[in-house]
């Protein structure tokens, strides 16, 4: 046993990834009208590190077979593939000079976006538990 829920060290990497979430997407909320950095990648990593870190931590109370974590890990799968090889790619096109890329640009990010209601909705109903 690693840890149980509300232990001291499930807390902190609770914390941790929270806080992560935070920072992966402050700036859409910071600023929804801009059209590029919408999303940190690196933050964006560490929230589904951490949230696998606290499905480890949680003494089976949570399991990765759980319907609503394994539906939480292929969002943040598929979110990591849509930020990674189609968002940051076309922003920075956009930031190239070429005009043309900020369509593929703003349909990703509204992926992003929509990925980020359906995420949230996973976290907190917790479907299947």
């Amino acid at each position: 046993m690693l840890a149980a829920i509300g232990d001291t060290s499930y807390r902190i990497v609770l914390l941790l990834h929270i806080a992560s979430a935070i920072v992966a997407f402050a700036p859409l909320v910071s600023y929804p009208i801009r059209k590029v950095g919408r999303v940190s990648p690196v933050a964006l990593v560490l929230v589904g590190l951490f949230g696998i870190a606290l499905v480890l931590l949680s003494d089976d109370a949570i399991g990765l077979g759980d319907p609503w974590v394994t539906a939480s890990l292929t969002v943040w799968l598929i979110m990591n593939g849509v930020l990674h090889a189609v968002l940051l790619p076309a922003e920075r096109s956009v930031a190239g000079g070429d005009a043309s890329a900020g369509r593929i640009a703003a349909a990703a990010g509204a992926a992003v976006d929509v990925l980020l209601v359906v995420m949230l909705y996973l976290m907190i109903w917790q479907p299947g538990r």
